[in-house]
């Protein structure tokens, strides 16, 4: 923008430009977005500046210094697999704006479980178990079901009744997290 100021027979000019050099860091983990995860951002000069995703796992750096920025994550949960790797170099451009999007994974969750009546197996009651991912397994004959590979989250579990068998709890929801669960 040019500002032109004039008073009497004097007149001035001065002329700005606004710099919109940005970044936006996003963190998701199987696909969700990452709280709560610090982000360090380190620019030309050696000077760090941290931020915290919001719940959309986002952060935003304005009025960046062209040149290389480094990112580190910090904070992550547990067993996170990123891509790109942690850290991360980004060259920042005069006038632009960057995004950088880590995604990671976690390992898969593991549940087992038994289903018994008057303490005696219930072999082939079916469990449904219903998430992010939805899969059935029947029960076999020590009353015993397994599922080993689902995403990391909430589930509802559901036991049907077997052949005349009443259950005294049907469903269950429960957090699973990445490994071996129990309901």
């Amino acid at each position: 923008a040019t500002v032109t100021a004039k008073t009497g027979d004097q007149q001035a000019e001065i002329s700005a430009r606004v710099k919109l050099s940005y970044l936006t860091v996003t963190v998701k983990g199987d696909g969700d977005p990452l709280p709560d995860v610090s982000v360090w951002l380190t620019d030309p000069t050696g000077t760090n500046t941290k931020k915290t995703t919001d719940a959309a796992g986002t952060v935003l750096y304005r009025h960046l210094q062209p040149g290389e920025h480094t990112v580190t994550l910090l904070q992550l949960p547990t067993g996170l697999t990123l891509t790109p790797t942690n850290p991360q170099t980004i060259q920042v451009v005069e006038d632009q704006e960057h995004d950088l999007v880590f995604t990671g994974v976690f390992p898969p969750a593991q549940i087992m479980g038994t289903a018994k009546s008057w303490g005696k197996p219930v072999e082939g009651a079916v469990v449904r178990i219903e998430g992010k991912d939805t899969v059935e397994v029947t029960v076999n004959a020590a009353g015993v079901f397994q599922v080993d590979s689902v995403r990391r989250g909430e589930y509802t579990l559901k036991i049907s009744n077997h052949a005349g068998v009443r259950f005294k709890e049907t469903t269950l929801t429960q957090t699973l997290e990445s490994g071996a669960n129990t309901p």
